[in-house]
């Protein structure tokens, strides 16, 4: 893997080293660069950050994907994973690629991990959870990944499911796929997961620390807002999902509740000066803040 040497934002850093290689989805026009950057400051811990466009800094100044305006050291100064590294005064690793799905970060986590565990006494890892519509297309990489998620999206042959127990399910196997790579380093790993859009659909999590609030809710919660996000978050992907897999049962007194949901979360984004629709610097440092106290991390000395 090449990587672009850089000495932002982190004075006492003998490396910040950033690389644009790695999986992205082919939705994306341009190829994104810094999709990992590891700053190397002589600890012996790391945050190891992945997720999608929240945690990449998408729409902070100098930084539009869809226009291929691209700036490490926007990333370095304003977004939440480096942010969290200072605060855990540790070495960084993150991988970001907005519109990234859950599969493709998962993926790299196994790729990653292993070459840190080597190199440092403890791995915090903190994952960001996207919404679960994005594997839809991709049903080749998740066998390809030997996922789990492929038995939800791989629908020839399957028994009827009810599109709640679909979600709930989701969500199951995407934490036994995590749990399967973090698990066998136990005592040098401590990870934490959360969402941005959509919250937990089951509470067995195969033993992962993970938070209930997600950051939407956060970010409302201070500007004074209450909002409850939804179980999914992409509306048109019902009907996707009703024309492709019929045997994907649907109820209504179900599916319309959680659509006032999107709604009412949309409305905040757009809304909201704090978001664009992602997060603006100010909400990164919280956000940062909120996982440094939730996760348990703080404890350690710091």
């Amino acid at each position: 893997m090449e990587f672009n040497k850089s000495d932002l934002h982190f004075p006492d850093a003998q490396a910040v080293l950033s690389s644009d290689e790695g999986l992205q989805l082919d939705i994306l026009a341009h190829k994104v660069k810094h999709k990992h950057i590891w700053v190397q400051r002589n600890r012996d811990t790391c945050l190891l950050m992945i997720g999608e466009s929240w945690v990449y800094g998408e729409s902070l100044p100098g930084i539009s994907t869809s226009t291929n305006e691209f700036d490490l050291e926007v990333q370095l100064k304003n977004t939440v994973g480096p942010k969290l590294s200072l605060l855990l005064d540790s070495d960084l690793y993150q991988y970001a690629v907005p519109a990234n799905s859950n599969a493709y970060n998962v993926e790299t986590l196994k790729q990653i991990l292993p070459k840190l565990i080597w190199k440092y006494k403890k791995v915090y890892v903190c994952i960001q959870i996207t919404e679960p519509s994005r594997e839809h297309r991709y049903e080749e990489d998740l066998k390809r990944f030997n996922s789990k998620l492929q038995k939800l999206f791989i629908r020839k042959g399957k028994e009827k499911l009810n599109f709640s127990k679909w979600l709930e399910l989701y969500d199951e196997y995407l934490m036994r796929d995590i749990s399967d790579i973090v698990k066998p380093h136990n005592g040098n790993v401590s990870i934490l997961l959360w969402k941005n859009f959509c919250k937990f659909n089951s509470s067995n999590t195969d033993g992962l620390k993970f938070l209930h609030e997600t950051w939407i809710e956060f970010g409302a919660k201070t500007q004074g807002i209450q909002l409850q996000s939804p179980a999914f978050y992409v509306a048109g992907w019902i009907d996707w999902i009703q024309k492709e897999w019929q045997d994907i049962e649907f109820d209504p007194a179900y599916i319309l509740p959680q659509l006032d949901l999107i709604e009412k979360s949309n409305k905040f984004l757009a809304d909201s000066n704090e978001h664009v629709p992602h997060p603006n610097s100010l909400q990164h440092s919280l956000w940062a803040l909120n996982l440094y106290l939730k996760s348990g991390w703080a404890i350690n000395g710091h």
